[in-house]
């Protein structure tokens, strides 16, 4: 499998603040789900806005073996895909125009879409199983149905690394399940995806690589199943991790989107 992102002696902040991430490394290989996951202001949610240029950053970020930072902002936004939590979107877009956005850096401004354009976006509508609220107002889907347009909006750019701020947040029991079955189609597909995540269950079924961040640095890296355990979320949240207690639930044989 190709490399992925490879992080290493990464600091953040915002314009006028303090670092909020210091002295960050980890690494999030294609064909795997990797997790950031910590406290509120660990510098999660920090990190993906470096990765992306939103924010000061100092240290190397690479995709693939080469510096994020000898790309391009279209060349970024071509290869990178950031989902957020929730959308701040208020226009009466439909689904589809929405998700249209997503191709913003494969065509000149004020040319319309082109065939591949408009292919892309009805491919990233059915890999989302948004196909189905494709001609609604976006801003009168419900929560879970705007977190798969989005989805739809970031799989139509064409990028392969995608970068997901607590995408599940807002989700039901049953979208969240269906949110992870489509990322890991992706991963399988080789995408390298990264994730902010808040719950321990939900990393621990979901994420195959953990970075657990404390207080803006990385306290334990690697596969899950060593990170999301006793003595590491023990250190980090105060809490005890019992084993075998988790409510466990799955998609029926043969579900739908």
């Amino acid at each position: 499998m190709s490399e992925g992102l490879r992080v290493q002696g990464l600091f953040a902040r915002h314009r006028h603040g303090p670092d909020v991430v210091r002295d960050v490394s980890f690494d999030a290989p294609r064909g795997q789900i990797t997790a950031l996951l910590g406290p509120n202001g660990a510098g999660k949610s920090t990190i993906l806005k470096a990765l992306i240029g939103l924010v000061v950053a100092r240290g190397s970020m690479e995709l693939d073996g080469r510096p994020i930072s000898a790309m391009s902002r279209n060349e970024r936004a071509t290869r990178m895909a950031w989902v957020p939590q929730r959308s701040r979107l208020q226009v009466r877009l439909t689904a589809r125009q929405v998700v249209e956005h997503g191709r913003f850096a494969h065509r000149p401004l004020l040319v319309g879409p082109s065939r591949a354009d408009r292919a892309a976006v009805e491919g990233g509508l059915e890999r989302a199983g948004a196909s189905e609220v494709a001609d609604r107002i976006f801003v009168e889907l419900s929560g879970g149905e705007q977190q798969r347009v989005l989805l739809a909006r970031a799989l139509a750019t064409g990028a392969t690394t995608l970068l997901l701020d607590e995408p599940t947040a807002a989700l039901d029991a049953r979208q969240v399940l269906l949110f992870h079955r489509a990322l890991r189609e992706l991963a399988e597909d080789g995408h390298c995806v990264l994730i902010v995540m808040h719950g321990l269950d939900e990393v621990h079924r979901h994420a195959d690589r953990t970075v657990l961040l404390r207080r803006g640095r990385v306290h334990r890296s690697g596969p899950t199943d060593q990170v999301v355990s006793e003595a590491p979320i023990r250190e980090v949240y105060g809490v005890e991790v019992r084993p075998g207690t988790a409510l466990g639930i799955r998609l029926p044989a043969g579900g739908t989107r």
